[in-house]
């Protein structure tokens, strides 16, 4: 099974600083992942490799223009089987070739939280916990369970200075997953500050929504010693950012138009 790539003529010329970002359409996927005809108006280089192989020696064509590159961009259209094939394969490539370390993917903070966790530990009930909660979205398929299944085995093969960690770049939109990881982040056993109580409860209980998280953040803000005294200041860097990105997947839902979706979703 082979596909074909498209590469631009771009260069890139700062420093580099070894992400993989899955989130932009630059290799074009074609319908069942097979090979067909496909004409440019624009002058482009095309070059083949096989999605089935275990080696990535026949990417090396990208070698030379991926060199300079600060962020390598990479993409699908949703819904291809293959498409979970080729990620594992460049993500390999771009490891052992071009030293990326960090793996942007078109999934929540929270998601990427806890995939880092399973990732670290192999919990099986982490990734079954997130795709009970994935269920009826674009991520509840075989293939992408049994790529994070696949990025574990790869990752437990390498140093622990240089295993592979994982960033999210969407907002939340599975909001009932989102507040659990944040209940876990405060699952503390010391005694809730008074200052705080109130807001702590709530985002204990569950017992918000969306509207309410402006406020929550303002209460945060207020009493920002009180929060990193009690839950850590990683922990609070964390819930702060998957409150914001709650909020932002509201707004998402609440628009009409996917160009007015998108440009919200890029604040995430």
């Amino acid at each position: 099974m082979d596909i074909s790539m498209s590469l631009s003529g771009a260069k890139i010329r700062r420093k580099r600083l070894n992400f993989l970002l899955y989130c932009i359409f630059f290799v074009h996927i074609f319908t069942g992942c097979g090979l067909q005809e496909y004409e440019s108006e624009k002058q482009e280089e095309y070059q083949f490799f096989s999605v089935d192989s275990t080696e990535w020696n026949d990417l090396d064509f990208l070698d030379e223009r991926l060199d300079k590159a600060e962020i390598i961009l990479i993409g699908e259209s949703h819904g291809i089987e293959c498409n979970q094939k080729i990620e594992m394969k460049f993500l390999k490539y771009l490891y052992t070739n071009h030293g990326v370390r960090y793996y942007l993917c078109e999934l929540p903070h929270s998601v990427c939280m806890k995939m880092n966790d399973f990732l670290a530990s192999g919990n099986i009930d982490i990734l079954d916990e997130f795709f009970i909660h994935a269920k009826g979205t674009n991520t509840y398929t075989e293939e992408i369970y049994q790529k994070w299944l696949e990025l574990y085995e790869f990752n437990k093969s390498l140093p622990e200075a240089d295993k592979v960690k994982v960033v999210g770049v969407e907002c939340e939109l599975v909001t009932e997953y989102a507040m659990e990881v944040i209940v876990e982040l405060l699952s503390m056993e010391k005694e809730v500050p008074l200052e705080i109580a109130d807001i702590m409860n709530q985002l204990i209980k569950k017992s918000y929504r969306c509207e309410d998280i402006e406020y929550i953040l303002y209460e945060i803000e207020v009493n920002e010693p009180i929060y990193k005294e009690y839950v850590g200041e990683e922990n609070l860097f964390h819930i702060r950012h998957i409150l914001e990105n709650i909020e932002i997947g509201y707004f998402v839902h609440e628009k009409n138009t996917d160009q007015e979706r998108y440009m919200i979703r890029d604040q995430a």
